[in-house]
């Protein structure tokens, strides 16, 4: 049985967000992550992962656009600052989803926020998903950074239209792959 190897998040040359990173999940659980190549010097993006990896390299934020389409919905994206909005677009672009994406919207909120108690984060990332709902006319909206993960189930409960994080989307699909 294949278990999850690992879940890496390349952070982009000069990047001031941690969200304007790839992440990925590798899933194997016979190989170490020097054995494909993941360990040495800066960590691959994922399609230089994937050409060195005999296991399964899955992308959180594709698995997470393939979740909305897969329900047959429309999509925008919440992510933290607007340096991650072209980085995510040109992802989406990359993985040929973008056609599903509404659109690609910042909040505002640093990722150390997202962390800090009575930083009032989870609230403004509210406001920009209502926004999209409103605005965009979106039916599902994908959290734009891992740091967001625990606030899908509240955010979607408060919402009430699915609110994916790629973490738990990856996972899912690691599941099926392995």
């Amino acid at each position: 049985m294949r278990s999850l190897l690992a879940l890496a998040l390349v952070a982009l040359p000069g990047a001031a967000d941690p969200c304007t990173a790839d992440a990925m999940l590798v899933v194997d659980g016979s190989a170490s992550m020097a054995e494909i190549g993941l360990d040495a010097g800066p960590v691959p993006r994922i399609v230089e992962a994937r050409a060195v990896s005999p296991a399964p390299v899955l992308g959180i934020g594709q698995c997470a656009f393939l979740s909305c389409l897969a329900r047959g919905r429309r999509f925008s994206v919440v992510t933290t600052l607007a340096v991650s909005v072209p980085v995510i677009e040109a992802n989406l672009a990359r993985s040929g989803l973008a056609a599903g994406c509404v659109r690609v919207r910042a909040s505002g909120v640093p990722v150390l926020e997202l962390e800090r108690a009575g930083s009032g984060a989870e609230a403004r990332v509210e406001a920009e998903i209502r926004t999209a709902i409103e605005e965009d006319g979106s039916t599902a909206i994908v959290l734009g950074c891992a740091g967001m993960a625990d606030m899908a189930a509240r955010l979607e409960a408060r919402i009430g239209l699915p609110v994916i994080d790629g973490v738990t989307a990856a996972t899912r699909v690691a599941g099926l792959v392995t």
